[in-house]
């Protein structure tokens, strides 16, 4: 009877080791791939001159913040000034 712990060892050494480590290598070569990719990309993707201009989005959602902020801040001066 085989235990079920020594399934996956072949002489006390874990089978998976050499397919985990593979998968790892390429894996994190995918990744810096990806990486270096999007590194080089941002400037013209994000920047002002770029397909995304930053400022402008950034500049929205700012204002839609304050908007959400000041509607919120009334909502609740409302409340407080019903219940004294």
């Amino acid at each position: 009877a085989t235990s079920a712990t020594n399934t996956y060892t072949h002489g006390g050494v874990n089978s998976f080791y050499l397919t985990r480590i593979i998968f790892l290598r390429a894996l994190s070569f995918v990744y810096s791939v990806a990486f270096l990719i999007a590194f080089h990309q941002n400037k013209a993707l994000i920047g002002d001159d770029g397909i995304t201009p930053a400022k402008r989005m950034l500049d929205a959602a700012e204002e839609r913040g304050n908007l959400k902020y000041r509607k919120r801040m009334n909502w609740i001066e409302y409340k407080k000034t019903n219940f004294k």
